[in-house]
């Protein structure tokens, strides 16, 4: 039953026609075409006449098409303005459709899917689903009368793959041996190594609505599988791909991974430096070789027979046919473990042992250089000599001895043989060096020995030091006499003298640039020191003599010291050190001033510095344990003087009484020497009170109410006004400096 509008008074209504009905009721068509020619009279009188239009002609369509870019679809039926309803069939490529529909009469205008459309003129995008879309209404409204057009497109889906790939290998299609994936091909080869036992797989729909599995196990469109396990031999991989409304594809993978080796053997193997014995062969498993003292690592080189199989060089991996250094190799054995992993079976252990040799005897068992001496007297253990020789002397002959090879200064010599060297100009040193390598062991040790040749007729000194002090003027080898001093303390000088000739100071020989301590006279004296320089060969001497004078203590006493608080004993003079100083126990730290003598002095107290007449507070140690205080007094002259004071803090002392009364009155409590605060009752018409307190010590002091009192003296204390209270405060002052406090409190009644 189809619909079909006409517009009464303004509005549309819609009615219902069947063309079978009507045609099967003669009755009701021939009341149709009287009605209608009933309505063209109607028209014709209204509108003054003319031919009337029919209303499926101004809402109709001229022509209708499904675009997608250049590619126009089919509808079903084939398109007549009377056919009202079409379908389509677009492929799965299709997403999306332009609609072109083009009214029959100008004055109509079209709606497509309740949007207004242009006629003539694409429409859309319309959005496609894949399989059977919703109809797409298209609305012709023309004067008086509208109709409705339907379109319903199907986009057929796809279960083809766009691309397929395999992490094992290549694809290879079955039948065309071809490399590579085609959508049209659904089995596929692969060949894999040993070596590769999982493998994933990547399918590619090429429909986006498409379901992809691998194997029963769904899988993302372009993303790999979970890895699958490949045993030895062929495992087949199947990839379904499924799509609404059409058949699934299954493409099939066959994956065939080859057999592995058991080849355990090595093809070669070389160690260097070394040679192998026996000569290498694939199944001799156990060899030795030599290297000499200095070959602290080999490199291993194994090359394996079978590509497939894995090398190991002392249980670490190695590269086939790449050299594996083995280093730190001890004296003696060293077994090196070559071990070869095949694809499959047991592996196969080679085993080197590189012996490498003990240190060989690299010393020389004698050495002569002849003209000249040498020092200090040749030994095999000893690497260092001094030669020295006279000026005139131009070379001198090394002859050497040892087991092994022997080069002098780069030039082989054989064992007890003999190289002169030719030595530089006078007064310079010639380094000779002696290496001998022991045989076979390759170790080496090296002799040096340093000739000097004298300068002619040099009696200069090269250099002069004398330490501790300060020499006046500076040294030149061309100035004689020194002046030098020193401070008071120092009891000595060492001098340091160089020289191409021999050296004495005062008398005693000395190497050029060894030293020499020299002793000082009291201080406040000079000390005169002789350098004598003698040429060698030429025998002339130079004296240079060094006046040292050591400054005579200077004044390290203090003019002033005072120690506050408490009692110093004796009492300051400079040249009494010692002293005693004692104060109270409460004081916990005194305050020490000392004043140098003299003003160049500097001044220490307890280690630190302090400026001279300046204070320093020093802290006591806890009571009855003595404090000692060191003040050190240095002179400019470098002499110092140290002053000791200890300081005494003693005990506290008995500061307690032994008797208090207060009369009248009643005292409560009890008095008792350790009770120290106390109340009192008088009488309402008492004025005053008595007091009488006793200190326990002799010694101790006594205030009452701040007035001083003696002990056991009878002091009147006036109360205050009836129903006040009138403290009473006794205070008791050990000898030490100790006090404690009793309180006693009178209470007169209102």
């Amino acid at each position: 039953m189809k619909q079909r509008s006409r517009k009464v008074d303004g509005r549309s209504e819609s009615f219902p026609y069947q063309v079978a009905g009507l045609l099967a009721c003669p009755m009701v068509w021939l009341g149709i075409l009287l009605a209608a020619v009933m309505a063209v009279t109607l028209t014709a009188c209204i509108g003054g006449g003319g031919a009337p239009t029919a209303p499926s002609t101004v809402a109709s369509l001229s022509s209708l098409q499904i675009q997608s870019g250049a590619q126009t679809f089919a509808l079903t039926p084939s398109f007549s303005s009377g056919q009202l309803d079409y379908t389509v069939a677009v492929g799965s490529n299709i997403s999306s459709v332009n609609l072109v529909a083009t009214v029959a009469d100008a004055r109509a205008t079209i709606k497509i899917n309740n949007q207004s459309a242009v006629s003539g003129q694409p429409f859309g995008p319309i959005n496609l689903v894949l399989g059977a879309n919703p109809p797409i209404a298209i609305l012709v409204d023309g004067p008086g009368f509208s109709q409705t057009y339907t379109v319903t497109i199907t986009r057929a889906a796809t279960t083809s793959l766009s691309n397929l790939a395999v992490s094992a290998g290549t694809l290879i299609q079955e039948g065309t041996n071809q490399p590579g994936f085609t959508p049209s091909i659904l089995n596929y080869t692969v060949q894999a190594p040993f070596t590769t036992t999982t493998t994933t797989v990547t399918p590619t729909a090429a429909d986006n609505a498409a379901s992809v599995t691998v194997n029963g196990i769904a899988v993302t469109s372009g993303q790999p599988s979970q890895p699958i396990v490949l045993g030895v031999g062929e495992t087949i991989i199947t990839v379904v791909v499924t799509a609404p409304g059409v058949a699934s594809t299954t493409y099939k993978i066959t994956v065939t991974r080859q057999e592995g080796s058991t080849n355990a053997n090595l093809s070669s193997l070389t160690v260097s430096p070394g040679t192998l014995t026996p000569t290498f062969a694939p199944t001799t498993l156990t060899y030795s070789a030599s290297v000499n003292n200095v070959t602290t690592s080999v490199a291993v080189i194994a090359t394996v027979q079978s590509s497939g199989s894995t090398l190991q060089i002392n249980n670490q991996p190695a590269t086939s046919g790449v050299p594996f250094t083995v280093s730190n190799l001890n004296v003696g054995s060293n077994p090196i473990t070559i071990t070869v992993v095949p694809q499959t079976g047991t592996p196969q252990v080679y085993v080197v042992t590189v012996n490498r040799a003990a240190p060989g005897n690299a010393n020389l068992s004698a050495l002569t250089i002849t003209p000249g001496t040498m020092t200090p007297a040749f030994a095999p253990g000893t690497l260092a000599y001094t030669h020295t020789v006279q000026n005139p002397v131009t070379s001198v002959t090394v002859s050497p001895s040892a087991s092994g090879t022997i080069t002098i200064n780069g030039q082989a010599v054989a064992s007890g043989g003999s190289l002169a060297v030719a030595l530089g100009a006078g007064g310079s040193t010639t380094p000779i060096s002696i290496v001998v390598t022991a045989v076979p062991e390759g170790n080496q040790q090296t002799y040096t020995v340093s000739v000097t040749r004298a300068a002619a007729g040099n009696a200069n000194l090269s250099a002069l030091t004398i330490t501790p002090g300060t020499m006046t003027p500076a040294f030149a080898p061309g100035t004689l006499a020194y002046t030098h001093t020193v401070q008071n303390p120092v009891t000595s000088v060492t001098v340091s003298p160089s020289a191409s000739g021999t050296i004495t100071i005062n008398g005693q020989a000395v190497a050029s640039g060894g030293s020499l301590a020299v002793a000082l006279g009291a201080g406040g004296s000079t000390t005169p020191i002789s350098i004598v320089v003698t040429a060698v060969p030429e025998g002339n001497q130079q004296t240079y003599t060094v006046s040292v004078t050591r400054a005579a203590a200077g004044n390290a006493n203090l003019s002033a010291l005072t120690i506050t608080p408490g009692t110093m004993t004796p009492a300051f003079a400079p040249g009494t050190l010692a002293y005693t100083h004692t104060v109270q126990n409460p004081v916990t730290s005194v305050t020490v001033t000392a004043t140098v003598d003299v003003g160049t002095s500097t001044l220490t107290i307890n280690g630190q510095t302090v400026v001279s007449g300046a204070s320093l507070a020093v802290p006591l140690q806890a009571a009855g344990t003595p404090t000692p205080i060191s003040i050190v007094v240095t002179a400019v002259e470098g002499n110092n003087q140290t002053y000791t004071v200890t300081v005494n803090r003693p005990l506290p002392g008995d500061a307690t009484l032994s008797g208090l009364t207060v009369t009248p009155g009643t005292m409560t409590p009890v008095f008792a020497s350790a009770t120290l605060s106390y109340s009192v009752a008088v009488a309402n018409t008492d004025n005053s009170v008595t007091v009488t307190a006793s200190v326990a010590v002799a010694t101790s002091t006594l205030t009452i109410n701040d007035q001083a009192v003696a002990s056991g003296t009878p002091v009147v204390v006036t109360l205050g006004a009836a129903g006040t209270a009138t403290p009473i405060s006794i205070v008791v002052t050990a000898i030490e400096g100790n006090s404690q406090t009793y309180t006693v409190t009178v209470n007169k009644p209102l």
